[in-house]
């Protein structure tokens, strides 16, 4: 990829035409940008020859990006830049203000989506009549939400305190995986969550996925599997990212793919 200085975040389209990912800035953060992280957001084709990248955002901050089930459009949110918080990140706990878009794949206009100014958007049921969204105070991510599109108002998942942020929704739209936090203080769980009874359930992981972190977990096209990104807090040379394969419930769990300390992952679809 020419002129491309790193790439974060794949997501890959449920077609597996496209791919979006972030591409963080030469030099790193500015004193302008008050501490928050800043991208790039860019799409590329796959299966093609030229691999022609189009750019969505030239300065996003803190982006986030969400597949229609039919890959005809995406959706991406990120920080308003006019409106950054004056504080570092890491020390505020005022809600942050995002601007939402959603794209048409076949020529890449964009138009805003309507909804509270505090939320970010997730996931997209594949009916399309539900968002998972979730808000950001500082450098922490909030717990998720059930944001109807109709009404536009977002219902928490999860208790207060809960920091968990959901994954996408089952191929059939009942369910959603949820990670990256925990539902006991201190304990990075994933979770099963039934959409229409708000019910969330753990999914109980063998004894070796002794996690400090749980993340990008996603389905697999007939929802018997699922894949989740983990750090493991056994080695004794820092994190090591790892990438586990099980099946729904947890069970017949293997773990695929191992990273050394100096190699990240961040980003996981199942194609």
């Amino acid at each position: 990829l020419e002129g491309i200085n790193r790439v974060e975040r794949v997501t890959v389209s449920p077609d597996g035409k496209w791919a979006v990912f972030l591409d963080s800035p030469k030099g790193g953060l500015h004193a302008a940008d008050k501490g928050w992280s800043k991208y790039a957001v860019r799409v590329i084709e796959l299966d093609t020859k030229e691999s022609k990248v189009t750019t969505l955002a030239e300065e996003a901050y803190r982006p986030y990006v969400a597949w229609a089930a039919d890959s005809k459009t995406l959706y991406l949110s990120h920080l308003d830049s006019e409106n950054l918080i004056d504080t570092a990140p890491e020390k505020t706990k005022v809600l942050a203000a995002y601007q939402r878009w959603q794209y048409d794949t076949t020529n890449w206009t964009r138009k805003a989506v309507d909804l509270p100014a505090e939320h970010a958007i997730d996931a997209v049921s594949p009916d399309g009549t539900l968002f998972v969204t979730h808000t950001t105070a500082g450098n922490v991510v909030d717990t998720a939400h059930l944001t109807p599109v109709k009404t536009r108002k977002p219902e928490r998942l999860f208790a207060e305190g809960v920091q968990m942020g959901s994954g996408p929704f089952s191929p059939d739209g009942k369910k959603l995986l949820a990670g990256s936090g925990s539902l006991i203080k201190g304990t990075p769980q994933l979770a099963e969550v039934d959409v229409a009874t708000r019910k969330v359930k753990e999914i109980k992981l063998p004894p070796e996925v002794n996690a400090s972190w749980i993340g990008f977990p996603c389905w697999s096209r007939d929802a018997k599997q699922i894949a989740f990104v983990w750090t493991d807090k056994n080695t004794q040379a820092g994190e090591r990212f790892r990438v586990t394969v099980c099946d729904a419930d947890g069970s017949n769990a293997k773990t695929n793919i191992k990273r050394e300390p100096s190699e990240r992952i961040t980003g996981l679809s199942w194609r």
